[in-house]
């Protein structure tokens, strides 16, 4: 509240003269990569980057700018969780940068804010686990977002930007911004984006080679190569050091090879068995994975997967229903999570001759250990045309890298793999065994040849002994 001309006149002359002020220069010509990003306007854009790349450090001075570019607004940092952000920006980044630059700014660490002399705020928050924290910004109007260690998410990266945040920094016409590094998530929003796969999106790449401020970076690149010559062929080494997406097969839960597992036609046997398995959901879809075995052969074959969301129990037994007709399904796994939706199930079908099985549910890493046996032995196809969703799963399901046991990676799709799971507990297609083939003419051939050998060998064998033998003696053949 002004309280008098003369404090009105030194509020217009602090204005004046923080109006007055420089803006400071951000970025770096002899670092373009940078300093082409720090300076970029796009309203969507990414930069993939290494570690030690300053890809921090540049979100820092584009924060500080977009200050600058609007007096009075928010900026808004994102990490994947509160401490996070703190740790990242709040100590080595931001204050620096206010250091170097001559920047004014209050800090209140407990709301994780900045404020500077034109009344322009940088707040700090974690996005990924704290749905409080989430809350407490996403009713806000920004002038610009940045989301930090987009690689890592595992919430629905898409649904926050499109959704939350793009109306969020519409009043300003601002940006948004994700940056990372490559991680083992290479199916995530955030590879979907730098890799190209995503329209709308201006993307930047630097690795720390790039970086004129890491003068002793070649040196330790050096000391790596030296200690192993081929590790630049190692996942680890393309992700962290070249800034590459690499799909990492030893990082996948399932076994599943496309080459190995797949079929483009089935077996022209009789059907011995087939079991319908489903896993339950509504936000998360529910998934169908039908496993046919045949008479003599030993394979599962999976010859149709289907997953949707949103689903009732009346759209469960319609596609249930569908199965019948189709592929006169008798038997059923089912997920038990709801033992209520289970039993409703079960009833309408219980005048259908159907046998509905509640899923078991322990001990599924062990039988994914068991089921990737089969996915190695090659017995297990899937049907190529009708099972691309399920093979989609198969190759994009990763273990979660911060859990000491296998685990499922929490952003990873997992519903038809599941109901395959289930599927597959239950099949009997190990009770199959191939028929006796007649030989073919090779076969023949190459048998009466081993039996001449071994005929001549005996004939040999015989002859020495008989010549050996004191019995002989003095004895003429004449």
């Amino acid at each position: 509240m002004i309280q008098n001309r003369e404090h009105a006149l030194a509020i217009i002359a602090r204005m004046e003269e923080i109006a007055s002020r420089e803006v400071p220069d951000f970025g770096s010509p002899e670092f373009p990569e940078q300093y082409d990003f720090i300076h970029s306007n796009e309203i969507l854009a990414a930069a993939l980057c290494t570690r030690r790349a300053g890809k921090s450090y540049a979100v820092g001075e584009k924060l500080f700018k977009k200050c600058f570019d609007h007096p009075g607004a928010t900026v808004l940092y994102l990490a994947l969780t509160r401490d996070s952000a703190k740790r990242i920006m709040w100590k080595d980044i931001l204050p620096v940068i206010a250091r170097r630059k001559g920047i004014n700014v209050k800090s209140n660490i407990s709301e994780l804010t900045l404020t500077m002399d034109n009344g322009s705020v940088i707040k700090l928050a974690g996005a990924d686990s704290d749905e409080n924290e989430k809350e407490k910004f996403l009713g806000g109007k920004y002038a610009y977002c940045a989301i930090d260690e987009a690689g890592s998410f595992s919430t629905d990266l898409e649904t926050l930007i499109y959704e939350y945040l793009e109306p969020a920094v519409a009043d300003y016409d601002g940006c948004i911004d994700l940056i990372g590094t490559p991680t083992v998530f290479w199916q995530g929003f955030f590879c979907k984006v730098t890799e190209g796969d995503e329209k709308g999106w201006k993307v930047f790449k630097w690795n720390t080679s790039h970086n004129p401020f890491m003068k002793s970076w070649q040196k330790r690149l050096d000391i790596l190569k030296e200690r192993n010559p081929r590790v630049e062929e190692t996942p680890g080494y393309q992700r962290m050091y070249l800034g590459r997406w690499v799909k990492d097969l030893d990082a996948l839960i399932y076994k599943f090879s496309a080459t190995m597992n797949t079929c483009y036609s089935l077996p022209e046997t009789t059907v011995s068995g087939q079991v319908l398995g489903i896993d339950l959901g509504f936000n998360d879809a529910t998934a169908y994975s039908l496993a046919q075995f045949y008479n003599g052969d030993p394979c599962l074959y999976f010859v149709h997967a289907y997953k949707k969301s949103g689903q009732i129990v009346e759209d469960v037994v319609k596609i249930i229903r569908d199965y019948q007709k189709l592929y006169k399904v008798t038997q059923i796994v089912i997920d038990n999570a709801s033992k209520q939706v289970v039993e409703t199930i079960r009833a309408r079908f219980e005048l259908w001759e159907l046998v509905i099985t509640a899923a078991t549910k322990t001990d599924k890493m062990t039988y994914v250990e068991m089921m990737n046996s089969d996915f190695k032995m090659e017995r297990i196809k899937l049907l190529h045309n009708d099972t691309k969703e399920l093979a989609e799963e198969y190759s994009n399901l990763i273990k979660d890298p911060k859990s000491l046991i296998p685990k499922e990676h929490a952003a990873c799709d997992n519903h038809l793999c599941d109901a395959s799971l289930y599927a597959w507990r239950y099949a009997r297609n190990y009770m199959e065994t191939l028929p006796d083939l007649p030989p073919s003419v090779e076969d023949k051939l190459e048998m009466e040849a081993l039996e001449e050998l071994e005929r001549q060998e005996i004939r040999e064998k015989y002859e020495l002994e008989e010549y050996t033998n004191p019995f002989f003696e003095g004895f003429s053949y004449g």
